[in-house]
């Protein structure tokens, strides 16, 4: 959607108040210049690859009770403009000013949202299963006895909310498959996954990797499957087909087989056996319980 135009003190007040993120472009049309920022502006709002950074315009012209927002430590109260204005639960943090530096000021909005997607905080605008109680569960995760299979790069990191990555891709075909212990004993409700669509995974002969199409989850087995056995298995606890919304994709799963799961095997496949698969991040959803004893598995 296009950035949101701001007039009054109260709608920027309640805009801060509403959203964690947001970015203010505090611009003239008196400055030529800014015709070809504005714009850009514009095209930044209507991408759809901002959903956590509200992106709002200030015209200083006309919203003469924002003016202090291009003024606060200007010498005479002169306007600076323009002027970017970044702000995290209603703090100002990083402010710029100048023409010149749009590069960097959109360059900071892309690594802000990039933050967020890797941190998982994207999940709290998925809210459906968060509201329904539910929890974040990849804490539980066993990583020393962390396994994976088919997977170039360090597959942990896909489960690890708190370390950003540049996610994983099948290695020899499209299959890749996981499998943890987990720490306590819980309730799986639903797992979010990323995964970008045409991910180059070779810049020399510019392969890239396709989204997940398939998984097929099984819980509580003492040890992992073989990628055949997996394959073969027509009737798992749950198989589902993959829908992105974007970049992330919900799958609820069949509840009443997840109830005491004292691990997980997870296997994805794309729907082109000979293009390799990726997948950014896995998020897993339900209620924690007590603590496993090693016995359990």
């Amino acid at each position: 959607m296009a950035p949101l135009d701001v007039e009054t003190r109260e709608e920027f007040d309640s805009i801060l108040a509403e959203n964690k993120y947001v970015f203010v472009y505090c611009y003239s049309n008196d400055y030529t210049e800014l015709k070809r920022i504005t714009p850009k502006v514009e095209e930044l709002a209507n991408s759809g690859d901002y959903p956590d950074v509200k992106i709002i315009r200030v015209n200083l012209e006309t919203a003469t009770e924002l003016k202090q927002l291009a003024q606060a430590g200007n010498a005479e109260g002169e306007l600076n403009v323009p002027t970017y204005l970044f702000y995290e639960l209603g703090k100002q943090g990083t402010k710029l000013t100048g023409a010149d530096n749009y590069h960097e000021v959109f360059d900071m909005i892309d690594q802000l949202q990039t933050d967020i997607d890797q941190s998982g905080e994207a999940l709290e605008r998925r809210p459906n299963a968060l509201e329904q109680g539910f929890k974040v569960l990849n804490h539980s995760i066993d990583f020393q006895k962390f396994e994976q299979f088919n997977v170039q790069g360090d597959g942990s990191q896909v489960f690890k909310i708190d370390v950003g990555g540049e996610g994983v891709w099948s290695d020899a075909d499209s299959q890749l498959m996981f499998f943890f212990p987990l720490k306590n004993m819980v309730k799986v409700h639903s797992v979010f996954i990323k995964a970008r669509s045409g991910v180059v995974i070779d810049e020399d002969d510019g392969e890239t990797a396709q989204q997940p199409s398939t998984i097929k989850l099984w819980p509580s087995l003492p040890q992992s499957l073989s990628f055949e056995e997996a394959d073969a298995d027509k009737n798992p606890a749950d198989v589902q087909s993959i829908t992105f919304d974007g970049e992330w994709a919900e799958l609820k799963l069949k509840y009443v087989r997840f109830q005491k799961v004292s691990s997980l095997c997870i296997f994805i496949d794309g729907d082109d056996e000979d293009t390799v698969t990726s997948v950014d991040q896995i998020v897993i959803l339900g209620v924690p319980g007590d603590p496993i004893q090693a016995s359990v598995i």
